[in-house]
């Protein structure tokens, strides 16, 4: 149990240090949040209540919000130009921690000076309930604003990324036409030259030319196999523009799901308890008020949970609505005297349940355009890889096959030539045995796909050529098990985990790819592209053995240890 609630705690300090150093933790978004809840929720407490005081109050903390706003203003602009994390983060603390210190004075001030009024209640409490105010909705507005952010940021890079390698593709696909139909035209023009020699006087002259011209079409093809896989590098496309069949990335809207439990009303509870006990000078309203949030939180959890899921944003403003009248029904009870005060839960718990929900949303929406940007970097990745095997396999195949089995044929019809004039059944079978190569040249295309799924690992990294200059570097000692990695291997699958990483969390278009043998016959794989993760080390996917990955300074580096007997065996993920 201790050790559960200490990783929760963990995780809470982790989630807001992410937030504070994210360089945008005061924005509009967090100035208009702050805002409403300065300005109506907490607001300064009279003695006595009623209409005209909570008025007072709701003016005096309007205005020392825009007191408290000026200085936070140049914070903010501050925050956008430091470029440490800890920096950022220490300074967005710091200034937490003096506004909600300084701000029970500062609304106490301005409402003695405009009124003639002041504030009931003990300082410490109004400071505490400050403090969790001013952290618990900054981190969450942050939250907000940020996940939103990154999850623009990875959708755009990855349609810059998708846009390049559809535009290799579309090229590697035109490319593979211009193939089929070159080594087609080859094989029908090495067919009519065969039908004529052999129309004519058989002789091994004759034979000798026939040979020669089969032998400067294999030349022609090895040739054009070449200039097409050397334009499979990176840039060759880059400048490309065509139309793509690729649907757009739908950007979803932000949805209203159901918190976790206990984690509004467990919010709200920090927020309003302390305020309940200075203003009842007991604890027992302190426990009402809490066990009251606590059911309220479970029912309105239950509920939402069995609603059908179109239904559960729209039924989640109701739902918490509804939740909020109870709360101020049960507040009005407990501090009658506080009067139009007692109306804010209606107004503060959907609020505070709201911007909860919306956080958990945004940080939900990183996680599904991460996942999405993986699947289709690596679906791009894989096609165009098929598509230039498709532009140079048939070439080097068909070249292969004049070379080997139509010159060869060639070069034994042309001995027997050169001892006697050849035969009808002679002649019969030679025109038998090229019609069968020429046949299996024009299906050397049908065998691309085979040709192409051979050696997973180079291919995988050929689909990255179009988006990435690729330094690869393996050892001696692993280059084995590499060569006899499958389309489906676990290191495949952590070398092109790398490289989408690098692609969607800066836009890389160089890394630098490291292979070698650790000990205890594991492989160690070292992927390092320039760029810059939103945090120090984040998670990633995880594979068979150790995987981590980190900023080290400019670079984003995903390393992991491999086991070498499943890095050539079928893939292991959670």
């Amino acid at each position: 149990m201790a050790e559960r609630t200490l990783r929760r705690a963990t995780g809470i300090v982790a989630i807001y240090w992410s937030a504070a150093s994210s360089g945008r933790f005061f924005t509009a978004w967090s100035a208009a949040v702050s805002f409403a809840a300065a300005a109506l929720i907490l607001v300064p407490a009279q003695d006595g209540g009623g209409t005209a005081a909570y008025g007072h109050s709701v003016v005096a903390a309007a205005i020392a919000w825009v007191i408290l706003a000026v200085p936070v203003t140049g914070v903010a602009l501050l925050e956008r130009r430091l470029h440490s994390p800890t920096a950022r983060a220490v300074l967005v603390t710091v200034t937490l921690l003096a506004v909600a210190l300084v701000r029970s004075g500062v609304n106490s001030a301005v409402l003695w000076a405009l009124f003639g009024d002041t504030s009931a209640g003990s300082v410490v409490t109004r400071t505490l309930t400050n403090l969790f105010a001013a952290f618990a909705l900054f981190t969450v507005v942050a939250i907000i604003t940020e996940g939103r952010r990154r999850a623009r940021a990875i959708a755009e890079r990855l349609a810059a990324a998708l846009d390049r390698m559809d535009a290799a593709t579309a090229v590697a696909a035109g490319r593979a036409a211009d193939a089929a139909t070159q080594v087609a035209r080859v094989a029908r023009d090495i067919r009519d030259d065969r039908d004529a020699m052999l129309a004519g006087t058989v002789d091994f002259e004759a034979v000798r030319d026939f040979s020669e011209r089969v032998r400067t079409a294999s030349h022609l093809l090895e040739e054009r196999a070449a200039d097409a896989g050397a334009a499979a590098g990176p840039g060759h496309a880059g400048d490309v523009r065509f139309a793509s069949a690729r649907p757009p990335a739908r950007r979803r809207g932000l949805r209203l799901e159901p918190t976790p439990y206990l984690s509004a009303g467990g919010l709200y509870v920090l927020l309003c308890v302390p305020f309940v006990i200075s203003a009842s000078g007991n604890l027992i309203g302190a426990t009402v008020a809490t066990l009251s949030l606590i059911v309220i939180d479970l029912v309105a959890g239950a509920i939402l949970r069995a609603l059908p899921v179109r239904l559960r944003s729209g039924g989640f403003v109701v739902v918490w609505v509804l939740g909020g009248a109870v709360a101020s029904w049960i507040a009005h009870h407990l501090l009658p005297e506080q009067g139009p005060l007692m109306l804010v839960p209606a107004v503060a718990l959907p609020a505070v349940a709201i911007v909860l929900s919306l956080a958990l949303d945004a940080r939900r929406s990183v996680r599904e355009e991460e996942e999405r940007s993986t699947r289709e970097l690596a679906r791009a990745a894989a096609s165009f890889a098929v598509h230039s095997a498709r532009a140079v396999e048939p070439l080097r195949g068909a070249a292969s096959i004049l070379h080997g089995r139509v010159q060869g044929r060639c070069v034994i019809f042309a001995a027997l030539a050169d001892e006697h004039p050849p035969t009808a059944d002679d002649i019969l079978r030679f025109r038998d045995e090229t019609d069968g190569a020429l046949d299996d040249l024009l299906r050397t295309d049908d065998t691309a796909d085979d040709t192409a799924s051979a050696g997973g690992f180079e291919r995988m990294l050929a689909g990255w050529e179009p988006l990435m200059d690729l330094d690869t570097r393996i050892a001696d000692a692993a280059a084995s098990t590499i060569a006899d990695a499958g389309d489906g291997s676990l290191l495949t699958e952590v070398v092109n985990e790398a490289l989408v990483n690098a692609v969607k969390h800066s836009g890389a278009r160089a890394a630098r790819i490291e292979i070698t043998m650790a000990d205890g016959d594991e492989m160690f794989v070292r992927v390092a592209a320039p760029g810059r993760l939103p945090r120090a080390v984040m998670k990633t996917r995880s594979f068979s053995g150790r995987t981590l990955l980190f900023q080290d300074g400019d670079d984003v580096v995903l390393e992991a240890a491999v086991p070498a007997e499943s890095a050539a065996g079928a893939s292991v993920t959670a």
